[in-house]
């Protein structure tokens, strides 16, 4: 059911869709802010379930669902990373919480070199609410394709040396409420 959701049919209007097993609410007590021990994942839930914005662990930059989000000098270089529809599932009865974070076209120019870096990415997390809800054991896959362009070497696939496509254990812990 869980891979029939992250990969089955989505309206395209909604920027996160939010899926609840056997039809309840949202828990409040998943709302607020969410932060891994490593690779500088962010989740911000809000009341109803979808995620306000997140940062990603390319760049460690924060972005928006549903909107263009524009990449400053001050984050590294300029460009834009648009979002893809993004998911959320929660089961009640096995506390566990799948998160799927679409990014559907990054492009970032870097002024050292005139390197730039453009493609897409997958990103799903799966794991349990602890019982006193404050971390969440999450198992981390990512599926980047990524190509960089650079003077001396163009159109150089990074996606195998990136290739995520193992699972990594990440702990989230709840760090503020909505």
């Amino acid at each position: 059911m869980v891979l029939s959701s992250l990969y089955g049919c989505h309206s395209p209007t909604k920027a996160v869709e939010v899926i609840i097993d056997s039809g309840g609410e949202f828990p409040g007590f998943l709302a607020g802010r969410w932060m891994a021990d490593a690779h500088g994942w962010e989740f911000v839930f809000e009341q109803d379930g979808t995620i306000s914005s997140a940062v990603i662990n390319f760049g460690r930059m924060t972005i928006t669902p549903g909107q263009p989000n524009p990449i400053t000098k001050e984050m590294g270089g300029e460009g834009m990373v648009e979002p893809g529809e993004w998911m959320v599932y929660y089961s009640p009865s096995s506390r566990e919480l799948t998160v799927k974070i679409s990014i559907k076209k990054l492009y970032m120019y870097i002024d050292l070199n005139e390197n730039a870096v453009e493609g897409k990415s997958e990103d799903v997390f799966v794991g349990t609410i602890s019982q006193d809800n404050n971390f969440w054991q999450a198992y981390w896959t990512g599926f980047p394709e990524y190509t960089v362009h650079t003077a001396g070497k163009l159109n150089e696939e990074l996606t195998e040396r990136l290739s995520f496509d193992m699972m990594v254990n990440l702990t989230f812990e709840k760090l503020t409420q909505q």
